[in-house]
């Protein structure tokens, strides 16, 4: 649009609108690659939805339809980045691995600690040792992400 020469005197107003068209554009896709559910239809998506003769008739079904998507929804929900699960704990990655036939999220995990172990963040001690008294547990968590770039694998 913009390499379309149309004379001097369209070309200041085009010009204009089509930098703002592109600009609208841009923001657009990138706020549809935000959005979690990208490529994946819809849980209440009906391609025929039945008209109802009345807004409360409207209203009813709606409320209806909500209680059966709430008794049938499933407790441990899982969640998806760009089109791929994210894990919430190890037994996740063991799941999310063996049913893609890779290694991602383990080997992400792998590095993870690795960097961790490499800065020193961890002392580590021997099998027999015993802790003193002013010994405090600390539990180990990781969050994991997908990045947006090259749907890589993060742990953090």
């Amino acid at each position: 649009m913009l390499a379309n020469d149309l004379g001097l005197i369209s070309n200041g107003t085009h010009h204009r609108w089509v930098r703002a068209f592109l600009r609208s554009f841009k923001r657009t896709l990138c706020h549809l690659c935000r959005c979690h559910t990208f490529r994946f239809e819809a849980m209440t998506y009906h391609p025929s939805p039945k008209k109802h003769s009345s807004h409360r008739a409207n209203k009813e079904h709606k409320a209806a339809d909500h209680v059966e998507e709430k008794a049938t929804a499933p407790k441990g929900r899982h969640t998806f980045k760009y089109g791929l699960e994210v894990p919430k704990n190890w037994k996740d990655i063991l799941r999310i691995d063996d049913a893609a036939g890779n290694r991602n999220w383990q080997d992400a995990v792998e590095k993870g600690v690795a960097v961790l172990v490499m800065h020193g963040c961890f002392d580590f001690k021997s099998p027999d040792f015993k802790p003193s008294s002013d010994f405090q547990y600390c539990r180990f968590h990781f969050v994991y992400e997908i990045k947006k770039c090259d749907l890589c694998h993060k742990v953090r």
